[in-house]
């Protein structure tokens, strides 16, 4: 998205936007096209792409190149967490425009011990990190 000193202005932003690939998308068929094109036109100017437990590398950049200067894309995340107690907690992590998501996704799946079989069991597993998992990520 080209940045122009403009001061400050108003805008519509999707911090917490999943894609068929969340497990629990409902529609799998949805193109990275239809995606980008429903977002411009509800006049979206930035989207977090926050799948469950997985960032798609892949989609993403798809999904930037597709965009364009027309909407910003930023990677992201959503942890499912049992800290809560009787009800999960949620945590979203959103990064920079400009991150290396391949390396960023290398290093948090490997803190994690996310690994590529677990992703596509996701549809079974129900995966909810542990504080010392989650704390061996955020403190590094």
């Amino acid at each position: 998205m080209n940045h122009k000193a403009l001061g400050s202005f108003w805008g519509k932003w999707d911090l917490h936007f999943h894609t068929p690939s969340s497990y629990d998308y409902k529609n799998g068929t949805v193109t990275n096209d239809q995606i980008v094109a429903v977002l411009i036109q509800n006049d979206i100017q930035v989207v977090a792409i926050t799948d469950h437990h997985f960032i798609d590398t892949q989609r993403i950049k798809d999904l930037k190149k597709i965009a364009g200067d027309r909407l910003a894309i930023l990677p992201g995340i959503e942890f499912r967490s049992d800290l809560g107690g009787r009800e999960s907690v949620h945590f979203i992590g959103i990064f920079p425009e400009g991150i290396d998501i391949d390396d960023l996704w290398t290093k948090l799946s490997g803190q994690l011990g996310i690994t590529p079989r677990d992703i596509k069991a996701l549809t079974s597993l129900d995966i909810a990190l542990s504080p010392p998992a989650f704390t061996a990520v955020t403190t590094k």
